[in-house]
Order: C-alpha cells, then structure tokens, then sequence
C-alpha cells in the first residue's frame, strides 16, 4: 500500500486485521500511514493480490473465453482498478522469451510465468497423457 512494501507472509492474517494484510509486521506502518493521510485529507493506490487455489485444468478457451480475459474483465469492471497482472505480469516486458517461458517436462512445469493460464486455459496441476493411435 503507498511505498510500503508487504509480503505475503501468513494468509491467515488478511481477515485479521482492518487493512486485509498478509504482513502483520507492517500493519503499525499501515495505520500510521491511513490515520496521516485521512488527516491530511488525502488517499492513496494500493496493489492488491488475489490467488485463486483449486482452479481445475482445463477452465476457459484459447480464443474468444480465455480465463485470463475473463479474471480481467472481472477486475477491470471495479471501478478503482487500473491494471490487471497475472502472473509475472508487467514485469516480463524485460525478459525474453526464453527467460518467460513455462517449459514442461514429464514432471509437469518448471516454472509459472503465466500465473496458471497458459492459451487462455487453466493449466494447474495438468498431467500429460500418452496420445492415442
């Protein structure tokens, strides 16, 4: 939130405390923060992470449904919101494609640049099955 940075440090902390925070060691900073700004009269942006645990392979479609599109248009319509990342998000106009890459092997992917959604469809937990003749 603002300049201060947070971890995600223990889910179980975010219903805990009034600022939804996995950081419990900065919600001191956090409160200071808000109380000086609500007496100032002023607000401020704030990034908010969102993990979707159990989503099953296959949700979504390459092209005109892709699950990506919808978490998207979902996020988008909050009126607030002025950018959506998922996974490594914006972060990758860095790196190149071979640095980007989620490569997968016989014991499934090695990485999740993608946050999951690989071609518009959910790719948790996909196991590859031998083709057919």
């Amino acid at each position: 939130m603002g300049d201060i940075p947070l971890a995600i440090n223990d889910w179980d902390q975010v219903e805990q405390n009034p600022f939804f925070c996995a950081d419990a060691s900065k919600l001191e900073a956090l409160d200071e923060l808000m109380r000086g700004l609500k007496k100032e009269g002023d607000s401020i942006g704030a990034k908010v992470t969102v993990v979707a645990d159990g989503v099953p392979p296959g949700w979504g479609e390459p092209v005109f449904d892709r699950l990506d599109a919808d978490i998207a248009h979902a996020m988008m319509s909050i009126n607030a919101v002025k950018g959506v990342e998922i996974g490594d998000g914006f972060g990758v106009v860095a790196l190149r494609g071979s640095e980007n890459r989620d490569e997968i092997t016989k014991d499934g992917f090695q990485s999740n640049h993608a946050g999951g959604v690989l071609g518009g469809i959910s790719q948790r937990a996909a196991k590859l099955s031998p083709t057919s003749r």
